[in-house]
């Protein structure tokens, strides 16, 4: 056990999070830089929630859907859209016209759209295993 602390080597690696917030009846539209993908919900509630970015807090009451919502529409994607609307989130008590959504979401993930790309541009054989032979693109 032990060993030399001056051979230790630390990197630290920012991960970008974005933050976005939208009243009833709006539109959210959202999206990571280049090359990224949302990777992870920090954040997500349609309700009353309270806070600014990295510090957001569930009100007085949310939708039970609103993590499932923002998972569905935006993980695994570089940009996506939410209409912010009580039947969205799945709200049919009153309150629910009122509702305001906040979310914190990590853009880390790479983007598979990027690699494909480069590849074609490079003239690199791309073969589809879906079904039947294989086929050239």
């Amino acid at each position: 056990m032990g060993g030399n602390p001056i051979n230790v080597c630390v990197k630290t690696i920012t991960i970008g999070s974005i933050c976005a917030t939208a009243g009833y009846g709006k539109t959210l539209e959202i999206k990571c830089p280049d090359g990224k993908t949302f990777s992870q919900i920090a954040f997500a509630s349609y309700g009353n929630p309270q806070g600014k970015c990295g510090s957001f807090q569930v009100g007085v009451w949310e939708s039970s859907d609103s993590a499932s919502v923002i998972e569905n529409a935006c993980i695994g994607k570089q940009s996506c859209s939410v209409n912010v609307t009580s039947s969205t989130f799945k709200i049919n008590n009153q309150g629910g016209n009122d509702g305001q959504l906040a979310v914190q979401l990590l853009c880390d993930g790479s983007d598979p759209e990027i690699g494909r790309v480069q590849k074609v541009k490079n003239h690199e054989k791309l073969s589809l295993n879906e079904s039947g032979p294989e086929s050239e693109l």
